[in-house]
This record gives C-alpha cells, structure tokens and sequence, in this order.
C-alpha cells in the first residue's frame, strides 16, 4: 500500500514545525493558493492540512477549492492553528463554523512554543485519519 499523502498548506513560520510532525507520510506542502492548486491537478491526495494563517488567510478559499474539486471533494480537511493572533476568536468561529457546515471536519489549536507540539499535531491528526480509515 502507498504512504498515505497529505497536502499541508501552512504559513512559512508554522510550516517546518507542522511538516516535522508526518514523518512516514508522503508530505506535500503549499506556501500559497497557487502551490495547493498544483497539487491538487496533478495528485491524489489523502487528506488535508490547512494552517489558519495560510496565504494571507486563504484557508477558507482553499477549502472551497477542495470541495469543490470532484476527486478531493470528500478528503479530510483539518484546519490548524498554530501562531497566535489578535483575531483567535475570530477564527475559532469561522473554523466552528465550517465544521458544523461539513466543509471541514476539525480545528485543531496548538501552543507554536511547546515542545510537544509536533507531537501533539501527529496523534491528532492520526486519529482523525483513523475515522476516515486512512492509514498510514
């Protein structure tokens, strides 16, 4: 059985600490809307790692794309996030909201300063993957 491929689209400055976290998985990585695009043409993807500061907050954009892309459409989308911000609430409510509308299917929120972070964003993830029975 192939690796399992997973798409994170993650800002620059959360990007290494989220790639460190899927070791054995096949990791495809976006910096922005154009590079999750190419991806998305040019491969079949498990499931999807969105960071909340992705692209200048492009997350959402990026979430109707893969809905809306007939051989994606029904992959897990998990958003994350990891930097601090001044608008947390905000994006907890919007991310709230795309989970209830079944757009994406969880929010994860990590401390970008613990060392287990990386950890933490694996098993998470991981049990995710379980419920949409992708393994590794």
């Amino acid at each position: 059985m192939p690796p399992v491929k997973i798409l994170i689209a993650q800002d620059p400055r959360a990007l290494a600490k989220t790639e460190k976290a899927f070791t054995g998985y096949d990791i495809l990585t976006a910096l922005d809307i154009k590079a999750a695009d190419y991806w998305l043409l040019r491969h079949e993807i498990d499931a999807f790692i969105i960071g909340a500061h992705f692209d200048d907050s492009r997350g959402v954009q990026l979430v109707s794309i893969i809905r809306n892309n007939f051989e994606h459409r029904n992959k897990p989308i998990i958003m994350v996030r990891l930097l601090p911000s001044d608008n947390a609430q905000m994006i907890r409510t919007t991310f709230g909201a795309l989970i209830d509308s079944g757009a994406v299917n969880a929010f994860l929120e990590f401390d970008e300063n613990d060392p287990e972070t990386s950890k933490k964003i694996r098993e998470a993830v991981d049990q995710q993957l379980q419920i949409y029975h992708i393994k590794k």
